[in-house]
């Protein structure tokens, strides 16, 4: 089945949808799955991530606002991508991100709310995509504008969006840039 981002891809798992540290392994439970077990030679998961990318920054329009955002792994493997070697089939588990986003004006909080990769559409759309990189791009319309890469881990598929936040921190999605497939 082909997504609105081009790619064609089959749901082999469900993603975590919620927040939260799952390191199980997630070769565990593949009886109740719909996973030909004879075929898939190994399960290798991605290994804890304890990198966070920490961004601060000041805004004047012509109000004052601080934007503060920290984007850190959930360590969940629950991003499944199926990959081929020299023995066969292998299912990589990586990991979804999160971005916590605060903001104040005048000193004071404004909001906290947390970006994940949901914004850009339903889970099985966005189930073999990571959230990563978020970058603050523009105040427009009473919103803060941010721009986000998504991908798929160890490839160079990605997606970019476009995400406002407002400043009660409703987020909704504003529109999908082009896809990139890199090569």
């Amino acid at each position: 089945m082909m997504n609105k981002f081009g790619i064609i891809s089959t749901v082999l798992f469900s993603p975590l949808i919620s927040g939260g540290c799952d390191t199980r392994d997630v070769s565990v439970g593949l009886e109740n799955r719909t996973v030909d077990k004879a075929r898939i030679l190994r399960v290798e998961n991605w290994p804890a991530d304890t990198e966070t990318v920490t961004t601060d920054t000041i805004i004047h329009v012509p109000a004052t606002y601080r934007l503060h955002w920290v984007t850190s792994s959930l360590n969940d493997n629950a991003v499944i991508d199926t990959a081929y070697d020299d023995q066969g089939k292998i299912l990589i588990a990586a990991h979804n991100h999160q971005t916590k986003l605060q903001a104040w004006h005048d000193g004071k909080p404004l909001f906290t709310t947390t970006l994940t990769k949901q914004l850009v559409g339903p889970p099985e759309e966005v189930a073999a995509y990571s959230w990563h990189d978020v970058r603050y791009q523009e105040y427009r319309n009473s919103s803060f504008v941010f721009r986000a890469w998504l991908s798929v881990p160890d490839s160079d598929v990605g997606q970019e969006a476009e995400i406002a936040v407002d400043k009660q921190g409703k987020c909704q999605l504003l529109k999908l840039l082009e896809s990139e497939i890199m090569e």
